[in-house]
C-alpha cells in the first residue's frame, strides 16, 4: 500500500538543486531624475548584461521614468531590445558587428504622466543574449513627446547613449542605420563595433525586469508535497535523472480504497532549447490492467535546466485501489525532459513500460533501488 511518509530525513535539504532564481531588475540609475532629455529619431539606449550566475534569461518588462510634453494624441513610442548576431539570428552581411532586433513593443505616449513617473511596458518572451541593449524611442519634438530621466553622474563609465543601432531587420530592403554619436559624445565616423556611450557618466532611467524561465514559476511548497492526502515513495532527494524517447517510467500505487486524483507532481529538469518548444511529456493514470483512466500533457516549459517539482492538475479522476502513474517524456537527443529518481532505499513500486504493457527495465537507474519522483494528490475526503 502506498502510504504517505511521515518521517523524512533531511527536510532542510529537500530543495537542494531545485531552488529557482528570482526575477531581477537590471538598472544603472539610482532612481532620481536629475535631468530630462528627449530624442526625435534616436533612441534612449542603455546596455545590460545577464547576471553571471544565470544560464538563461527572459525579459518580463521594461520600465522607464518619463515626462510627457504637450499634446501627444494617439502617438506611440517603441521599446526595442537589441543583441548581437549569432548562428540562431538573422545576419547582416554588410554589418557583421551591428546589433539586431530581438524584440520590440509599442506603448502609448499618453500613458506617460505629464508630471513625470514610471511607465512599464510588458515584453514578449524570448531568450536574451548574454549582453544586450534596450532602447526607448519616443519620436519627440520640442512641442510634443516624451523626455526620459537621466541620473546624476554615477562616477563610472556610462552604459547609456542616444542612437539607433540598426534599422528593422524584418525589412530586408531597408539598409541598417549606423550608430550615431549621442549628444555630448565625441564626433567622428560611427563604429558599429563600439557604441558611443555618454561622456558625462549619466544613465538613462530605463530598467528591465528579467527572469530565468519563460514564465513565472509557481513554487510547490514542502507542506503541499508532504500533505496527508499525498501518496509517494521517494524521500525528496534525487540521486539521478533519466529520460526516454519512447515508453516511460511507471509508479504502482496500491491503496485500501478508491480515490479521486486531482494533482500529479513530477520532479524533473529539461535539457536543450526547452524554452523554444511546445513539446510536452504525457502523463497517464492507468488501472491495474494498464488501461487508460486519464491522459494529460505536461509542457517542457514548466521546467528549466535546474531540477524542480512541477505538477499536472487532474479533474478529480476516480482511480481504483490498484493503479499506475505513467510518465512518457517523449524526449529527443537535442531536447529532453529528465525525470528524477531516489535510490536511497528499496524500490517500492517503480517500473518501466507503456500503456497496456510492462517491459524489462530499460533505463540507466538501479532497478532494485529506484523510486521515481512522482507523487499523487487525492481530493480531500475522496
Amino acid at each position: 500500500m502506498a502510504r504517505v511518509i511521515a518521517a523524512i530525513i533531511g527536510l532542510a535539504l529537500w530543495f537542494t538543486g531545485a531552488a529557482r532564481a528570482e526575477d531581477r531588475v537590471l538598472q544603472w540609475d539610482d532612481g532620481v531624475a536629475e535631468q530630462f532629455a528627449w530624442e526625435q529619431f534616436n533612441g534612449h539606449y542603455i546596455e545590460f548584461a545577464v547576471p553571471s550566475d544565470w544560464t538563461f534569461a527572459f525579459p518580463v518588462e521594461v520600465t522607464f521614468y518619463g515626462r510627457r510634453l504637450g499634446d501627444v494624441g494617439e502617438r506611440k513610442g517603441t521599446v526595442v531590445i537589441w543583441g548581437p548576431q549569432t548562428d540562431k539570428t538573422p545576419h547582416l552581411k554588410d554589418l557583421p558587428n551591428a546589433p539586431i532586433v530581438y524584440g520590440r513593443k509599442q506603448f502609448a505616449l499618453s500613458d506617460v504622466p505629464s508630471e513625470g513617473g514610471w511607465v512599464s511596458v510588458p515584453i514578449d518572451v524570448f531568450q536574451l543574449p548574454p549582453t544586450f541593449g534596450v532602447s526607448v524611442f519616443t519620436y519627440s519634438t520640442d512641442k510634443a513627446g516624451v523626455e526620459i530621466g537621466l541620473s546624476k553622474p554615477t562616477g563610472h563609465m556610462s552604459h547609456s547613449a542616444s542612437l539607433k543601432p540598426v534599422g528593422p531587420v524584418e525589412e530586408e530592403k531597408q539598409k541598417p542605420v549606423l550608430p550615431q554619436p549621442s549628444y555630448g559624445m565625441p564626433k567622428g565616423k560611427p563604429d558599429t563595433s563600439k557604441i558611443p556611450f555618454r561622456v558625462d557618466a549619466r544613465e538613462w532611467m530605463v530598467r528591465i525586469k528579467i527572469r530565468p524561465t519563460p514564465s513565472a514559476e509557481a513554487e510547490v511548497p514542502l507542506s503541499e508535497l508532504t500533505a496527508p492526502n499525498v501518496a509517494y515513495f521517494d524521500d525528496g532527494s534525487a540521486e539521478g535523472f533519466v529520460t526516454t524517447q519512447k515508453y516511460g517510467m511507471m509508479v504502482h500505487f496500491s491503496t485500501a480504497q478508491k480515490h479521486k486524483v486531482n494533482r500529479i507532481y513530477v520532479y524533473a529538469k529539461a535539457e536543450g532549447d526547452w524554452f523554444r518548444t511546445e513539446r510536452s511529456a504525457t502523463i497517464y493514470l492507468l488501472d491495474a490492467k494498464l488501461a487508460i483512466v486519464f491522459r494529460g500533457q505536461l509542457p517542457y516549459k514548466r521546467f528549466i535546466h535546474e531540477p524542480s517539482w512541477n505538477y499536472l492538475d487532474v479533474p478529480d479522476v476516480a482511480v481504483p485501489g490498484d493503479y499506475y502513474v505513467l510518465i512518457e517524456p517523449i524526449s529527443r537527443p537535442e531536447l529532453s525532459l529528465l525525470l528524477g529518481y531516489d535510490s536511497s532505499g528499496e524500490n517500492k513500486g517503480s517500473e518501466y513500460g507503456t500503456v497496456g504493457a510492462k517491459f524489462r527495465w530499460g533505463v540507466e537507474a538501479p532497478e532494485e533501488k529506484t523510486n521515481w519522483m512522482v507523487r499523487v494528490r487525492y481530493a480531500e475526503g475522496k
